[in-house]
Order: structure tokens, then sequence, then C-alpha cells
């Protein structure tokens, strides 16, 4: 009987989870009928409550929690670790807490990684919880700026051999992790999903996405001050992505932003104050980019290994 793990990052979910999100996390995991089924469920330091609700839906889960916030990367990274030292999965099932989800869309995601080996990564096809003929994603292909976008139209392009997945209720095979490592930490967000699908597709194995599993999730509202760290981080991964694996793409990146960064700089110098926090995120994260192309590949390959577990980074709250 093959395992799977379900991992749930948390933070500050108490909202989603009123919602309805574990209980249809739940409804998931019960249809997992023929398979060995855990639950983790890690909490990234919330400060809503929302850790003591788990027991409600899970029973049985392994809840722990972080000392401090360490982003959603390394968060995910230390849940991996946690389940792979605890139960040894084939596959893990990769969850936000704020996902919803069709009750047989884990099922599907499981039953196509069985029926294909070569899948390394399944991610569900992702609507909208209010506009349900809304896609939010079915993977991602790249723009002209080097940005990912989202494919919204499942008709038009091969989703069964896609260049990057999202990680929402995301299937990823455990022997792929084994052979080339957990998320990329220099990331901490944003790109991390896609920088994975590229060097699943590196070790000869294919990423998809599974239009019979449904998930649900929200799009980014726009973005408010206090996420002047996400805008920086958004833009300066673009740049980090490329120079990992396609140093031509770089380049050429490179040289379509050199505009927009001039345009930056010049509005800097001519105001007396930062007024505008989106461009002085873009602008101070286009000057990163002189340090990564000159950084060793090794320096921005900061990939644990599955087996890396460090029993400092959590506190085992309740372990059934």
């Amino acid at each position: 009987m093959k395992k799977i793990t379900l991992f749930i990052l948390n933070y500050n979910g108490a909202d989603e989870i009123r919602a309805g999100s574990l209980r249809s996390i739940a409804d998931a995991a019960a249809r997992l009928e023929g398979y060995d089924v855990s639950v983790v469920f890690l909490d990234n330091f919330s400060n809503d409550g929302s850790t003591a609700m788990v027991r409600e839906f899970f029973p049985h889960a392994v809840v722990a929690s972080t000392f401090s916030n360490c982003g959603y990367v390394h968060g995910t990274n230390i849940g991996i670790q946690l389940a792979w030292k605890l139960f040894r999965p084939d596959y893990y099932i990769l969850i936000d807490s704020d996902n919803h989800c069709d009750e047989h869309a884990y099922l599907r995601l499981a039953q196509r990684a069985d029926a294909d080996r070569r899948l390394g990564m399944i991610q569900p096809m992702v609507l909208s919880r209010e506009d349900r003929a809304t896609v939010i994603s079915c993977g991602h292909t790249f723009g002209e700026n080097g940005g990912t976008v989202s494919i919204k139209d499942p008709g038009a392009h091969d989703l069964n051999d896609l260049r990057s997945c999202s990680i929402s209720s995301t299937l990823v095979r455990t022997s792929v992790l084994q052979q080339i490592g957990l998320l990329n930490e220099s990331f901490e967000m944003y790109y991390e999903s896609s920088d994975l699908s590229f060097r699943i597709r590196e070790a000869g194995y294919r990423c998809a996405c599974c239009t019979d599993a449904v998930a649900y999730n929200e799009r980014l509202g726009g973005m408010r001050f206090r996420d002047f760290r996400k805008y920086y981080v958004m833009r300066r991964n673009l740049f980090l992505f490329w120079r990992l694996h396609d140093n031509e793409e770089f380049q050429r990146v490179k040289r379509w932003w050199a505009d927009k960064s001039d345009a930056y700089q010049r509005q800097f110098e001519r105001e007396p104050f930062i007024t505008d926090y989106q461009a002085e995120a873009e602008r101070r994260a286009l000057r990163e980019i002189p340090a990564i192309e000159s950084a060793p590949l090794e320096r921005l390959r900061q990939i644990p290994s599955i087996e890396d577990f460090c029993k400092e980074d959590i506190l085992l709250i309740d372990r059934f």
C-alpha cells in the first residue's frame, strides 16, 4: 500500500478554516481509499488560534509549530522533512491551510501519479472559490518580461507536460525529491515552484495538471504597504530564477527590464520622498541584478535534502 502525507502549512489561517478549508481537505483525505494516509500540520508562528482548530478535522494529525515565522519555502521544507522522518511517504500533497478542494481531488492526483511514473509533480486545476467558472491556474507559462503567466485556458496547452506547476494542493513524488532536493531556500517565496518544476524536468520527469482534480484558491488581491517585501522578492526572484536555469534568457530579461530600472532610478533621484512603494520595491530588486549575475551558482542553490531534519526547527505540539 502506497503512503501519502498531506502536509498542511498554516499561517493565521483561522478565517479560512472557519470558511471550510480544513473540512474540504479532510473530506478529500477520507476518499484516499487504498492508500496509507498521514497528515502533518505545521503552524508558521500564527497568532490567531488556528492551530487549536486542527483536531476537529484531523484527530490523528501530527501538529507542530515553528519558533518564529520562517517563511513559505523554509516552512514547507521543514514539514516535508518532518513527514519523511515520521512516515516515509511515497507521495506528498503540499497544501496551504487556505486551500479548498473537491472531495475526490487528492485521489485523482494519486491515481494519476500511480499511472505514470515519469510524472514528478502534479497540480490540480485551481479555480476561484468565489467564482467557480474562473480558472486561477492550470500551471505556468512565461511572459515577455520573463515572469510567470498562469494558464487559464486548459485547452490551449499540453497539461501533461508543463514547464512549471503551481504549488496549491499539489502532489510531488518523494523519490524525485530524494534525487533533486527540496525547495530552494534562496527564493523564500515566489518562483520556488517554478524552480522546483524546472529541476524536476531536468531530472527527466514531467510536470502536469490533472484537470479531474479541482482545488480552490484566490489570486492575491491588491498588495498593501505591508506587502512591500512581497513586491521586492517577487521581482528579485524573477532574475534569480533565470540565472539558475537559463543564462541566455537571463540576459534577455535583464535587457527587457533595463529601461524600467532607469526610470525607477530617475524617479527616486527626482522626488524628495518615496511615495510609490511598489516602484521603490522594484527599484531595489532591480539593483540586485549585478549581485545575482556575479554570484556563483552554487551559492544561489540553497537546496536542503529530505534527510536534513533538524529538531531545533520545530516544537512538536501533538502527535496522535
